[in-house]
């Protein structure tokens, strides 16, 4: 993600909702999802953001871990997702599954990996006092797969 003043300028002066979904918390995972190697710029622009949305109470951005089954569902980049998240100041977290593998294995049930993800994210958020909603389409079943 670039930084822009532009938006910048938003998150500091208006109504402004801003999601950008990480998806990752290691370069490697980040490279491997996104196809590019901006991993460090993408946080230091991210931690710009929130800088920009910190003073306007009708301003915010929430980061975004979409759960992708054997790409980035382990503990290990669950927790540095996090940690980047608290180094910068972001309050707000998202979670989801990925809509195509939800969609394809919607009668199945949930990888291990991923429910242990999902457990460690609603863990995490409510010792560390963040703001975690789980999203879209696939939260009812997100929800009714975690504990089977």
């Amino acid at each position: 993600i670039r930084y822009s003043e532009e938006i910048g300028d938003i998150l500091r002066t208006h109504n402004a909702f801003m999601t950008i979904s990480v998806d990752s918390g290691t370069e490697e995972t980040y490279k491997r999802i996104k196809r590019v190697d901006a991993y460090e710029q993408t946080w230091n622009n991210i931690k710009q953001y929130i800088i920009d949305a910190k003073n306007n109470p009708n301003a915010n951005v929430e980061l975004k871990y979409i759960v992708i089954p054997g790409v980035n569902d382990s503990i290990d980049e669950a927790k540095k997702f996090i940690e980047k998240c608290i180094e910068i100041n972001c309050q707000y977290i998202k979670t989801e599954i990925e809509h195509f593998y939800m969609k394809e294995n919607y009668n199945n049930k949930m990888p291990e990996s991923c429910k242990e993800v999902f457990k460690y994210f609603f863990q995490i958020a409510k010792e560390k006092n963040l703001k975690l909603m789980t999203e879209g389409v696939g939260r009812p079943w997100v929800m009714s797969k975690i504990n089977e």
